[in-house]
């Protein structure tokens, strides 16, 4: 049925002449396997930040330096991103940028210092810019709108399995081959799906005048300044970015070096989050499915969700060791909440006349994408400082300075017994206990 305000519907016939196996196989695939690729990219820090600070003489803060430069060159190229896809559509846009993020990977692999190791992580975040909005835009393109809240917690539940493969399997082929050689090796995987793109993927169903591009700035103008993007998406930027900076490299320097985790069960961590990413936005995107029709109903579930995302974040902050696997599955399950906003956001439009059939993949999505791309630079340099305090109380609490004397049968939140011949034993698990 289509809305009163909407464009005729004609435009969009073309994507329902194409077989769902054929879109799947030669559209849904390559796209989320570019987007999954990205996905790796990003977060394969997580786990590679202590070998290149092994060979490197790297400080925290360079990392975090290094991290905010790729997540920076996202940021910047959003916009530009999205002009390129309403023009080119998505085929051409992807072929020409992961042929620069296939080269960007070959640079990084012969790094010889800090310097260059940066420039390829910068340049390797303008490779793989409009991996996300690009997967986004082929699913307007060729997927009818209803089923949009769906079609797009799937792409990015089978794009965390790009995560996935940047913890425990990234630590373990770490263990077997040089880091350059899989940087190298990921330089061919970039390749190969720019060419897998370019050869599979059929043109693009016509939904705008290519003809026209000079009405993006008014449309985009009209995006930013709607209520209902001022009320929802800094929200959904600041969580997401959030979400961007602790899985890509926080996450596992927090583990490590605030929770003192060992490299193995900090790479566990970091495999149940990303697990738990794509469960979250499976699970919840089938219920946000169901719940379509009536965006009071998206909109009360996307609060709850968000809601207990913020909730789960300042827990993690002050829960003791034993409690922070738990801590990370909840974190990546509620990361379904800032990602539905967008859909609140497309309901909220929907009367608006900027809002046409492909409204989820225009420039107010890459606006969005920006927002929380910048957020995740500036939380790579808040993260450092977190894990710096962390790691500063911890040393005071162990070396007493923290600690009360208390009876001689107690022991206090670091371990130390007052007044007892029993042996100091030292941990982080609650505040005053019996030595058992």
């Amino acid at each position: 049925m289509t809305h009163p305000t909407e464009r005729p519907e004609v435009a969009r016939v073309p994507d329902r002449q194409i077989p769902v196996l054929h879109r799947l196989l030669c559209v849904a695939l390559p796209f989320t396997s570019a987007y999954l690729l990205s996905e790796l990219f990003r977060n394969v820090n997580a786990v590679l930040a202590p070998v290149l600070r092994a060979e490197f003489h790297l400080a925290s803060t360079t990392m975090g330096f290094m991290t905010a430069a790729f997540l920076g060159a996202l940021a910047g190229s959003q916009l530009f991103v999205g002009q390129a896809l309403d023009r080119f559509g998505p085929k051409r846009v992807l072929v020409a940028t992961l042929s620069l993020a296939a080269f960007a990977s070959i640079l990084f692999a012969l790094a010889q210092n800090p310097a260059t190791l940066v420039l390829g992580r910068f340049l390797i975040g303008l490779g793989l810019c409009a991996c996300w909005t690009g997967a986004y835009k082929a699913n307007a393109l060729w997927w009818p709108r209803e089923r949009l809240p769906l079609v797009n917690a799937l792409t990015i539940g089978v794009a965390g399995l790009g995560s996935l493969a940047a913890t425990a399997p990234a630590e373990w082929l770490l263990g077997r081959i040089d880091w350059r050689e899989m940087f190298f090796g990921l330089a061919a995987v970039a390749g190969g799906i720019a060419l897998w793109i370019a050869g599979a993927v059929p043109p693009a169903p016509t939904t705008t005048d290519p003809g026209k591009p000079a009405g993006l700035p008014i449309r985009l103008r009209a995006i930013v300044t709607h209520p209902a993007f001022l009320c929802i998406m800094p929200v959904s930027a600041l969580c997401q970015g959030a979400w961007i900076a602790y899985q890509g490299l926080w996450a596992g320097v927090w583990l490590r070096e605030a929770i003192d985790l060992p490299p193995d069960a900090a790479a566990g961590v970091l495999m149940a989050l990303a697990i738990a990413v794509i469960v979250g936005q499976c699970l919840f995107g089938l219920l946000a499915d169901r719940l379509a029709q009536s965006d009071k109903a998206l909109f009360h579930l996307t609060f709850a969700l968000t809601a207990f995302f913020i909730l789960t974040q300042i827990a993690i902050g002050a829960a003791p060791r034993t409690g922070q696997n738990l801590l990370w599955v909840c974190y990546g399950l509620f990361t379904a909440g800032p990602i539905l906003a967008m859909r609140c956001w497309s309901g909220c439009c929907r009367s608006q006349s900027q809002a046409g059939p492909s409204h989820c993949s225009i420039s107010g999505l890459c606006s969005r994408a920006s927002f929380f791309r910048a957020g995740s630079a500036r939380q790579s340099t808040f993260s450092s400082h977190l894990v710096k305090i962390r790691r500063q109380h911890s040393a005071a609490c162990c070396s007493g300075s923290c600690c009360v004397r208390p009876s001689p049968s107690q022991t206090c939140g670091c371990g130390e017994i007052g007044r007892s011949s029993q042996p100091v034993r030292h941990t982080r698990e609650g505040l005053w206990r019996t030595p058992g």
